[in-house]
């Protein structure tokens, strides 16, 4: 049976590394009891509740011989400094705010099958061999005929097609209400969770608020929550996000008004996103709505709804944002955004509110021109974009800026196959760069492998940008450097 869109997770799992131990407590939700110490993964306890919390603890998860076999089905409220791990083989532990609906669904016409679940249903997934996660896509205009591959809600019964009946299958459905998996919160500040996996969460997988400073997730896999992957919020808050796996989150896809951002800042958060696979998310891959500094380097992005997006608000500093040696894999139709990148606005009335914006070895990749798409879109701010490949775009660089006291700087880039190279919608803001490319990059294999032949124009050809070291890769930038993600080597 196929339907939807199923993803195998054997090798995202496998990538969880092994975390130092011994932990000062054990967590099996399968073979652990209240009633254990805890204090040795032969006498663990059952649940995260059952755990007596405090400050400096190190805690660890059992990983599971199955994929699913291991969900801790609770909410982790991190109110110390605490350091959660995992321990064991297999597969990541998977905290999940979801219920497993094997049976009582009643079949309502044709290959559709209903259940009264008490509530109105976010998202629905089916889990399947071994190692396979289905998102179902939603129905909003005929719910109760969702079509295949499809779920609806109506009042409290949710509808599913599966193409049969769907008794003895593992349909995982969010919980009711709107509690994070897993929350930094006061006193939680310096904490660290790593080789976790965090799915199917009625909010967010991970939030940082309250004003938690220096927390960190890492090596973690943050999918198929019902709102953001990991979200920040609070004032001075500082979060790290690093090697974490950041997929399908988020509701119905849509470019406003929805929910489900892969990484999302907010208020005055700092943050440092490095290294992290961000992709089909159902809204921005990452949403930078904060007036601190967010910096993204080496990541890889592609079929978000929107790939990056800047925000800054009104009587807010707009906040410096980096991002550095990143793939942005824009897919087609996919795809529904306008852009790769943008740099937007809500009533920026003043200069201190612009975000100041550096756009330095990135390579940004249509595989196909859709009409008016943009690579960057700079509608405010103060934008120096260097050292950039942007091929299969309508447009590359596109200002659209009303505003005559923001500035686009671009130079050393490399601009191919985009109908319009320098796009100039309202106040004229962007040329060609004395030392721009414009020629094929010659990708070792465009759209799987982008890094440069050894006939590319862009080898030698870029400029030394303070601080941009290393590539996508982590190798270091040659003087000068390549233009694009990856220094070529030979």
């Amino acid at each position: 049976m196929s339907f939807g869109l199923g993803i195998s997770l054997a090798s995202v799992a496998s990538r969880a590394a092994a975390i130092l131990t011994p932990f000062d407590y054990y967590v099996d939700p399968v073979n652990g009891s209240a009633l254990n110490s805890g204090r040795t993964p032969g006498a663990a306890k059952a649940a995260w509740g059952d755990v007596p919390v405090e400050a400096g603890m190190r805690i660890g998860f059992v990983r599971g011989e199955t994929l699913y076999s291991n969900m801790l089905r609770e909410s982790l409220l991190l109110t110390a400094n605490v350091h959660i791990g995992a321990y064991g083989a297999g597969y990541r532990p998977i905290v999940a705010r979801s219920v497993r609906h094997t049976s009582g669904w009643a079949n309502s016409s044709g290959t559709v099958y209903a259940k009264d679940i008490g509530y109105a249903a976010q998202n629905v997934f089916v889990l399947s061999g071994g190692d396979t996660v289905t998102k179902l896509i939603v129905n909003t205009s005929t719910p109760t005929t969702p079509g295949a591959g499809g779920f609806g809600v109506s009042g409290t019964s949710v509808y599913i097609d599966v193409g049969g009946d769907p008794a003895g299958m593992l349909i995982e459905i969010p919980a009711s209400g709107t509690d994070d998996n897993i929350q930094f919160n006061t006193g939680s500040d310096y904490s660290v969770v790593e080789g976790i996996a965090s799915w199917f969460g009625p909010n967010n997988g991970f939030e940082a608020t309250g004003g938690s400073v220096g927390v960190e997730v890492s090596m973690c896999d943050l999918s198929y929550n019902s709102n953001d992957g990991f979200g920040a919020h609070g004032t001075a808050s500082i979060a790290r996000i690093e090697d974490c796996v950041v997929r399908r989150n988020g509701g119905a896809r849509t470019l406003s008004g929805g929910r489900g951002d892969g990484i999302s800042f907010h208020d005055y958060t700092t943050g440092f996103i490095r290294r992290c696979d961000i992709r089909d998310n159902e809204k921005s891959g990452i949403s930078n709505q904060s007036s601190a500094s967010v910096d993204t380097d080496r990541c890889f992005l592609r079929n978000n709804a929107q790939e990056l997006f800047i925000l800054s608000i009104t009587n807010q500093v707009g906040g410096t944002h980096n991002f550095t040696s990143n793939v942005i894999y824009v897919p087609g139709a996919d795809d529904l955004a306008g852009y790769a990148l943008q740099i937007g606005n809500v009533g920026i009335a003043t200069p201190e509110n612009r975000p100041t914006v550096n756009v330095f070895n990135n390579t940004f990749y249509g595989s196909a021109i859709i009409s008016s798409r943009s690579a960057i879109r700079s509608l405010t701010g103060n934008v120096t974009s260097r050292n950039n490949i942007i091929t299969g775009f309508s447009r590359g660089h596109d200002y659209r800026s009303s505003d005559t006291t923001a500035t686009l700087d671009n130079d050393y880039d490399c601009l191919y196959n985009c109908t319009t190279p320098y796009f100039n919608n309202g106040t004229a803001g962007v040329t060609a760069g004395a030392h721009d490319v414009a020629a094929n990059p010659l990708f070792v294999s465009a759209g799987t492998d982008f890094r440069l032949q050894s006939g590319s124009p862009c080898v030698t050809a870029g400029v030394a940008v303070e601080g941009v070291t290393a590539d996508k890769d982590g190798k270091p930038f040659a003087s000068p450097p390549s233009i694009g993600a990856y220094q070529f080597a030979a």
